[in-house]
């Protein structure tokens, strides 16, 4: 039993597997297993991952047909067989040494799971340094739920909001196994597997503040292209969340739901006009203003008045209560200019 897996899933990922691949490899830290899960890919993926197997007995391929990342990442839990478990997209990379500064920290502080900051790597430059809402050190399971999982329960609006994404951590295998739990969903998935997993046991992380993860950005993730289905998937996943603190009991803040339903309507809306979103013009009015009816969205705007966000928000949130539709397509016209 290697003492890390690695679960790394690729879809139509040829440009970037390689090097993230080479960065579990190089690493410091020797006790590991990579499972690379090939997600129906249709570029020469698969094939590099059978390279990547053929030259390392440590390196594994499961082949599937496409389900989406969520069922790419439960194929890979499945099949670990480390005592812990860690998250690779297949298009970022780890700093040197990253596992072994990671299981350093835990067991000089007797944890069981840690945890460490990413850095933004563009493709000429790094860009800042995201660090956990932790200290250096060990956290009980108290200070664990104050600041990871309550804040993807709370304010989800202001600028610098906590994002959970699961390839900060080492997961013990054992927790995930005995919780049954699993990625669900096609939006926020890492949210949601966050508060399962620190929601399921007191755990103990160490967490190292640094970053360790290079979160890599190209010209075309930061210009997003439209997302069909966002809202419904969106709305599905605000419902997950509230089942999820009745479940654990969790003390969130009265008005979360509606705090959390603005910046899902926010970015619905965005997505309504993003690059790729069919339909003319009065076409997308005409689903932004379906979208203002669906209850959540629509008791969210008749109730609370959003703050903290960054200017660009403000204003369409403006725009939004006061049901602007008109001047609402015209903000986004001139900002997408150039952009389809």
């Amino acid at each position: 039993m290697p003492r890390l897996s690695v679960i790394l899933p690729a879809y139509n990922a040829e440009r970037y597997l390689d090097k993230a691949v080479d960065s579990v490899r190089d690493q410091t830290f020797e006790d590991w297993e990579l499972i690379l899960v090939d997600d129906g890919s249709r570029d020469a993926t698969p094939a590099i991952c059978d390279r990547r197997a053929a030259a390392d007995g440590r390196v594994r391929v499961i082949h599937q047909e496409n389900g989406g990342l969520s069922a790419a990442r439960n194929a890979g839990m499945a099949a670990a067989q480390g005592e812990y478990l860690a998250f690779l997209d297949a298009d970022d990379y780890l700093a040197p040494g990253a596992h072994e500064k990671l299981f350093a920290a835990l067991d000089a502080s007797n944890a069981d799971c840690a945890g460490c900051g990413y850095t933004v790597a563009y493709d000429d430059a790094l860009g800042e340094t995201v660090l956990l809402p932790l200290s250096a050190g060990a956290h009980d399971a108290a200070e664990v739920r104050d600041a990871i999982v309550l804040p993807l329960l709370g304010d989800r609006l202001r600028e610098g909001a906590f994002t959970g994404m699961v390839w900060r951590f080492l997961f013990k295998r054992s927790v995930i196994e005995e919780y049954g739990l699993k990625f669900t969903d096609a939006y926020l998935e890492d949210e949601l597997f966050l508060i399962r997993y620190f929601s399921s046991y007191p755990c103990r992380l160490a967490v190292v503040d640094e970053g360790l993860y290079f979160y890599y950005q190209s010209a075309v993730s930061i210009t997003r292209g439209y997302f069909a289905g966002f809202a419904e998937n969106y709305l599905r996943v605000l419902e997950v969340k509230s089942a999820l603190a009745a479940q654990y009991g969790l003390a969130v803040p009265a008005d979360w739901k509606d705090n959390c339903a603005w910046a899902g309507l926010l970015a619905a809306v965005g997505n309504e006009y993003a690059p790729g979103s069919p339909g003319t013009g009065r076409d997308k009015t005409r689903r932004v203003r379906a979208l203002c009816a669906e209850d959540a969205f629509a008791h969210a705007l008749k109730h609370y008045k959003p703050a903290g966000m960054n200017r660009r928000k403000t204003v369409v949130a403006a725009l939004l209560r006061c049901r602007a539709f008109g001047a609402l397509s015209l903000l986004y016209a001139v900002k997408n200019r150039g952009r389809n």
